[in-house]
């Protein structure tokens, strides 16, 4: 399923089908260098016993795969202690890392910017048509539409999506689309999911979107985004979307961490969830205007500067090359 996901929607790769333990002897055997999400000791349980047989240990270059305000409570970042080099999207992940005290361990951390917007800017035109197949044909042109993309429910138990959707299904007026788009680990949880799916199907204008995994075509599309701890929020700051935040535990934005890109946009009490889109459509055009100046503060404070490929390309390169040389210096 994840294979014709991959070459569904994500041009210009080739994509292998491996299974364990066949992947790590595959691997280990035609390659030196992993672009890996995984922090090494998840890595070595995959690949450490084919690295022993062969006799060669692989280079895993960790890259994060979203920037979400998770992470403060729970130790995510304190896994790349034993990562060589890594990619980050800007400074907020590199102060990130120094927070958590894995900074100084690392060789060579390389920003690349938002990479992925850049990509997708490059293949809208082949993004553009399948998301008018598969999902605008199949909502009313005339409405607006709104994107809720919550979390799923991790250690932090960030996930709004059991405790806000039954009144987003109840209020919803009859002039907006609803597209839900949970979390693919929140998919894992079928006792929870159908009684939404089964609610969803009776509303013409909400749709369930179990399988498009691209965020920025949607983005590009919506007239405005809601959520609470997901990288998506971040995502949108390119588009300069309408934010809105459901702060399902109450917490004072203005003193925690957690809630860093509510700067951003509207913040949605649960005493007020019956209210979500009459204070949507209250903000919504004047939306841009209040925060633009923390759009632009916060998507250069995460993301930095753009980044060109090529010079991308040399630096990862450089410090490839300088990792086989053993004279890379921490930090």
């Amino acid at each position: 399923k994840l294979k014709a996901l991959a070459e569904n929607y994500y041009p210009k790769i080739t994509c292998h089908r491996l299974s364990y333990p066949e992947i790590g002897e595959q691997v280990v055997l035609n390659y030196f260098v992993i672009f890996s999400s995984l922090p090494r000791d998840l890595f070595d349980q995959v690949f450490s016993l084919a690295e022993c047989v062969v006799g060669k240990t692989l280079l895993n270059i960790w890259c994060p795969h979203g920037n979400s305000d998770k992470g403060h409570k729970t130790p995510f970042f304190e896994g790349l202690y034993r990562e060589k080099i890594a990619l980050v999207y800007g400074q907020k992940m590199i102060d990130m890392m120094v927070k958590k005290k894995v900074y100084s361990h690392l060789n060579k951390v390389i920003q690349v910017g938002n990479y992925r917007y850049e990509l997708y800017k490059h293949l809208t035109p082949f993004y553009k048509p399948l998301v008018e197949k598969e999902l605008l044909s199949k909502l009313a042109s005339e409405n607006l539409t709104l994107l809720y993309a919550p979390t799923w429910d991790d250690q932090e138990a960030s996930c709004s999506l059991f405790d806000a959707f039954p009144t987003l299904f109840q209020t919803i007026p009859d002039h907006w689309n609803l597209i839900i788009k949970p979390h693919p680990n929140t998919l894992k949880q079928p006792l929870k999911i159908e009684p939404l799916k089964e609610m969803v199907s009776q509303r013409s204008n909400i749709f369930f979107l179990e399988s498009f995994p691209p965020i920025y075509p949607l983005l590009d599309v919506v007239d405005a985004y809601l959520g609470d701890m997901s990288s998506i929020g971040y995502d949108c700051l390119p588009f300069k979307k309408p934010l809105f935040f459901l702060n399902k535990d109450k917490t004072d934005s203005k003193k925690s961490t957690s809630l860093y890109l509510s700067r951003c946009g509207t913040i949605i009490e649960p005493h007020h969830y019956k209210n979500i889109f009459s204070i949507i459509e209250k903000n919504l055009f004047k939306h841009n205007k209040t925060f633009q100046k923390n759009y632009q503060e916060v998507n250069h404070y995460v993301f930095g500067n753009k980044i060109k490929l090529q010079h991308l390309r040399e630096e990862i390169e450089r410090a490839y090359t300088n990792y086989l040389k053993g004279s890379m210096a921490p930090g």
